[in-house]
């Protein structure tokens, strides 16, 4: 079981828009499976229901094309691959290349498959299964 921890430190706000910019150009940021954040709005909407809805289907019925998983999740592939390409770029999924029939597909797979949210209140921290 690998678990990846959104922590929330106060005053880090420098480095965790530093993370999420690489992230947006392709950098994973991960480091120790944990990502900072400095305010509770900025998990809040990191976390956000698309994002939890596509790596619970992803976990639950492992699509083989993106395709797949915007019907699944009935939303437009386009942006299902942007949000998909961003979770990619943090680190929290992977996107494996297969060719089937002479086409390209592009299947998503977990790195995670537990999440914690660390609200930096000692040993007190929420588990999150998607």
């Amino acid at each position: 079981m690998k678990t990846l921890t959104f922590k929330y430190r106060p005053g880090g706000r420098k480095e965790m828009l530093a993370n999420m910019k690489a992230a947006i150009h392709g950098k994973t940021k991960i480091e120790d499976d944990v990502i900072y954040f400095e305010s509770l709005d900025m998990v809040d909407s990191f976390i956000n229901p698309m994002k939890a809805k596509i790596i619970r289907t992803i976990q639950q019925h492992q699509p083989e094309p993106i395709y797949e998983l915007s019907k699944i999740l009935e939303k437009d592939q386009g942006y299902i691959q942007k949000e998909v390409k961003f979770l990619e770029n943090l680190g929290i999924i992977t996107i494996e290349s297969r060719q089937d029939k002479g086409r390209t597909k592009s299947v998503p797979h977990l790195i995670y498959n537990t999440f914690l949210i660390d609200l930096g209140l000692g040993d007190l921290g929420t588990v999150v299964n998607f």
